[in-house]
């Protein structure tokens, strides 16, 4: 061999390897990246549903009256009444990360707080006809909130899930 083949030998092989480590080196950053958006993905997804947590809570507290009848607390006190709204504001707010059943069922608990919009905390005979309010919708707000609770536990299930075909469904245009 001649000092020149001995030469282009080393010189070829040079860049034969800095090239297979420049490929490599690009796909383990690319796996990296996919990896850290992945991550990302995962835990903005399980910070809207926190959200939900807060909100489910707000709806937990029950109250029975004299009559023995039950009554949600966020119709008796004004802090309450509160709590749920800024919960239901907050929760609405990472609707984008949330399965399409799980919107559905936030429309209706947003539906409910309209129709509640209209509570007063003024003295003690508007919190009493609060209170009525509060028994006659009793039934209604347990049935969202076990659906609620329902949904959570079965997006959690696939919350792992990075397709957004399989997780949030087709997207209607």
């Amino acid at each position: 061999m001649t000092t020149t083949e001995i030469i282009v030998t080393i010189f070829s092989s040079s860049v034969l390897s800095a090239g297979l480590t420049g490929l490599i080196t690009w796909k383990i950053k690319q796996n990296e990246f996919k990896k850290t958006v992945f991550v990302n993905f995962i835990n903005k997804r399980i910070e809207a549903y926190t959200e939900l947590e807060n909100l489910h809570g707000t709806l937990s507290f029950v109250i029975r009256d004299d009559d023995g009848k039950k009554y949600h607390a966020i119709y008796s006190r004004l802090e309450s009444f509160q709590m749920f709204i800024l919960n239901l504001g907050l929760a609405l707010k990472f609707n984008t990360w949330y399965s399409p059943e799980i919107i559905a069922i936030l429309r209706k608990v947003n539906d409910l707080q309209e129709q509640m919009g209209g509570l007063s905390f003024d003295n003690e005979m508007v919190i009493i006809e609060n209170i009525k309010i509060g028994k006659r919708n009793y039934e209604k707000i347990c049935n969202l909130k076990d659906e609620l609770t329902d949904q959570i536990r079965k997006d959690f299930s696939k919350i792992h899930i990075t397709d957004f075909k399989k997780f949030f469904g087709e997207t209607k245009r």
